[in-house]
């Protein structure tokens, strides 16, 4: 769980804390597909989490920190698809005058270099 205060400090210190600097090779391939990213303190906005800057720039640079992240990632949740938004430059998203959907444009050469990553974590055993 990553709070709206981190996300505007940008302070990854904690998750990588808790999810690469401090664990154990068994441990952290023991959670490949299981991490799910949950934002906090974001639920009076009415943008998505991926529309709102402050968002996007906090998981663009835990992509920089951690870029295996998606290695990880819970894939059966919208979490995944929220990170995954939040760190494409090239997107655009259309809102519906009724606000009941959205329609995203992305890149999908980013989509490919996640994808190519997420099968080569990059992980080396001590």
């Amino acid at each position: 769980m990553v709070s709206r205060t981190e996300i505007e400090r940008r302070d990854h210190r904690r998750f990588l804390g808790e999810f690469v600097l401090h664990i154990e090779y068994e441990q952290l391939q023991s959670l490949h597909g299981k991490v799910s990213f949950v934002v906090t303190g974001y639920d009076d906005q009415p943008d998505e989490l991926f529309e709102i800057r402050a968002v996007r720039d906090y998981f663009t640079c835990l992509q920089i920190y951690w870029p295996c992240w998606h290695y990880y990632a819970d894939h059966t949740n919208n979490c995944f698809k929220m990170v995954a938004c939040c760190i494409m430059g090239d997107l655009r998203a259309h809102r519906y005058a009724d606000a009941s959907q959205i329609e995203v444009t992305v890149n999908y050469d980013v989509l490919e270099q996640l994808h190519r990553t997420a099968r080569y974590p990059g992980l080396e055993e001590p």
